[in-house]
């Protein structure tokens, strides 16, 4: 039984796959869109610094962060950010965090970039975003190649124990429950991005 449900959840490796990289995609997208949203002044009204759990030669890794309040026709918005450097650097030791983060002082009016189809959407530093694309094609590269493995062991493990088949009707049967899944996975992000608030 457990064999099955782990064979079970190989199939569905690609769909993960499809939606996890398409909402990558997603945040590349609206860092590359954010070049040309409208600017509006934001109060500052905290800042922070924030431990990313991460370690680098045994230093903690820390980010800074602000919280902003602002408002677009006559509505008001409140989000948080964690800004990069004026070099792009997104996190670094404890004092480099806490120097960035007091650039961003309470109480202090600074230049906030919104999507005018979302305003909640916002940033301090337009074109910013936590994916790198060249990191993101090579991981989603190996995603896409690793969960087809799973996805074809999966489909002729059961249908070999299920079904009467040969091994290379069992592999295509693989190959057609990738195509099936990936098609699931883009279907499940599409739906996600339908279920997102437009206001």
């Amino acid at each position: 039984m457990i064999a099955l449900l782990i064979q079970l959840l190989m199939i569905l490796t690609p769909a993960v796959s499809a939606v996890t990289l398409g909402l990558k995609y997603d945040e590349l997208k609206r860092a590359g869109a954010s070049k040309e949203w409208p600017a509006v002044k934001a109060a500052v009204t905290n800042n922070t610094i924030v431990d990313t759990g991460k370690k680098v030669k045994g230093q903690n890794v820390y980010q800074p962060e602000i919280s902003l309040s602002y408002s677009v026709e006559g509505k008001n918005y409140a989000v948080k950010q964690r800004p990069s450097d004026a070099n792009g650097q997104r996190e670094g030791t404890k004092q480099w965090a806490r120097e960035v983060a007091l650039q961003y002082k309470p109480d202090t009016a600074v230049r906030l970039y919104y999507n005018p189809q979302r305003p909640q959407q916002a940033t301090v530093v337009p074109g910013q975003s936590s994916v790198n694309k060249n990191q993101w094609l090579v991981i989603g590269s190996v995603m896409l190649l690793f969960s087809f493995i799973l996805c074809v062991l999966g489909t002729v493990a059961i249908t070999q124990r299920v079904l009467t088949v040969s091994t290379a009707v069992s592999f295509i049967l693989g190959i057609v429950a990738f195509g099936m899944m990936l098609m699931l996975g883009f279907l499940l992000y599409l739906l996600s991005q339908e279920l997102r608030p437009k206001q």
